[in-house]
């Protein structure tokens, strides 16, 4: 194994690399693998950060002589002993996180100007036109001008975290709006957005950054507009603002959405103008009859490439979410709410129809407030007409788990696991 290609060792690594002790590990063994796994580990160096200060001793044994005299004349860092290190670290680094760069930077005992100063000496590091970073994070108190960079920094980034959730003199100040859209003209490769704004004055001001570059889409959706091949999008409408931009928008390229509280119109039309790209969706909304009729009825029409799907269903949605099941063979796992508020639901009809429509690639089920009694019709109705099941329940009341202990004995359920936790928890199988 000490002998193996390198090639091969970084393929091995790259399979390793959320396996921290196993990975870590792997840095010991010789020279060879050493010199494989560190560029791995320093793609992202915050994924595993747990010691601040040491990471921060890293950073600061790159400076150059001429910046380690330049602090020493302000007497900082002079207590902080300088690495002899073994690569050029930064170099490896793909995500540039602000984040934990200014938390770092901030527990320092010293002058918040001389806090600033040491901040850029660091970011010069990153942020130059060598640098190929793919993933950007920034928070809401971040100074540095990201708007003064070569236009060729900015044309590899591929994934954007931005909190904008502070006052006007700050936004002014780091020129927020500029580096934002520095971002969107080289957009070619960013895929990823998650933009934090939990005040609606940032989110306006950022709107209307962007109008010079967009006349067309109303407001609170000019910024997704530009980007047309966006595959991952995450919507929270947690403050109630308006989406109705998002009915002009299309997104033909998208394969992962999840919604959480859109109005039911303004999310129907959005699954309809993914033009049949999702591949996997999750609504984390409870709603009326009606509308989760219509979104049913889209998600039936306009997804039929879906394999991962969550959804809550009332009494009145079964017959649309039979032809749901029906028109979307592609579908592998599903995550269902069941809403029984009157305890009228019609348990039966929904297990005929899970077990007779559902495409044979469905295997997967994770079931939100699925009364216990009512998984015997559930497993009866599936037995000898498709694959064993690898089951998941949320529920705050208990379950019978020998129950389906005798179910995966005949075969028919392959695994299951139990959570006792309420409608907040989300996870995927």
């Amino acid at each position: 194994m000490s002998n193996l290609n390198r090639d091969i060792l970084y393929l091995i690594f790259e399979e390793l690399q959320n396996d921290k002790k196993t990975f870590f590990s792997c840095i010991f063994v010789n020279k060879t693998w050493c010199e494989t796994a560190i560029p791995i580990l320093w793609r992202n160096p915050w994924k595993f950060l747990e010691n601040k200060m040491s990471l921060f001793n890293v950073l600061i044994s790159h400076f150059s002589d001429e910046t380690r005299k330049k602090l020493s004349e302000y007497e900082l860092l002079k207590e902080i002993p300088y690495q002899k290190l073994s690569f050029y670290y930064i170099n490896f680094c793909r995500h540039l996180n602000l984040i934990e760069i200014q938390g770092i930077i901030n527990n320092i005992n010293t002058y918040k100007s001389r806090i600033l100063l040491i901040q850029t000496e660091i970011l010069k590091l990153f942020i130059n036109e060598n640098m190929r970073i793919t993933h950007l994070y920034i928070s809401r108190t971040f100074y540095y001008k990201l708007h003064l960079l070569p236009e060729s920094w900015f044309s590899g980034i591929k994934f954007l975290s931005c909190n904008t959730s502070t006052n006007d003199n700050i936004v002014r100040s780091i020129k927020l709006e500029d580096e934002i859209i520095r971002l969107i003209e080289a957009k070619n490769g960013l895929f990823n957005i998650n933009l934090t704004c939990p005040s609606y004055c940032g989110l306006s001001f950022l709107q209307n950054s962007l109008i010079k570059y967009t006349n067309t889409i109303r407001p609170n959706t000019k910024l997704l507009s530009s980007f047309a091949n966006l595959k991952e999008l995450e919507l929270n409408n947690e403050f109630c603002y308006s989406w109705n931009g998002l009915k002009d928008l299309s997104f033909s390229s998208l394969q992962y959405l999840k919604a959480n509280k859109l109005p039911a119109d303004v999310l129907t039309i959005l699954i309809k103008n993914t033009n049949g790209s999702l591949i996997e969706l999750e609504i984390d909304h409870l709603y009326d009859s009606a509308s989760n009729d219509e979104i049913i009825q889209a998600i039936s029409e306009a997804c039929p490439n879906i394999k991962y799907l969550k959804l809550s269903i009332r009494d009145a949605n079964i017959l649309g979410f039979k032809n749901l099941l029906k028109n979307c063979q592609c579908l592998s796992e599903l995550f269902i709410i069941i809403i029984d508020l009157l305890n009228k639901f019609h348990w039966k009809k929904l297990s005929e129809v899970l077990a007779k429509s559902s495409p044979a690639s469905l295997f997967k089920f994770t079931f939100h407030s699925f009364k216990a009694p009512k998984l015997k019709l559930f497993f009866d109705n599936w037995e000898n007409k498709h694959p064993p099941i690898i089951l998941k329940i949320i529920s705050n009341r208990n379950i019978n788990v020998y129950l389906i202990e005798d179910y995966k004995l005949k075969g028919i359920v392959k695994n299951y696991k139990y959570d006792g936790k309420y409608l907040g928890s989300t996870f995927k199988i």
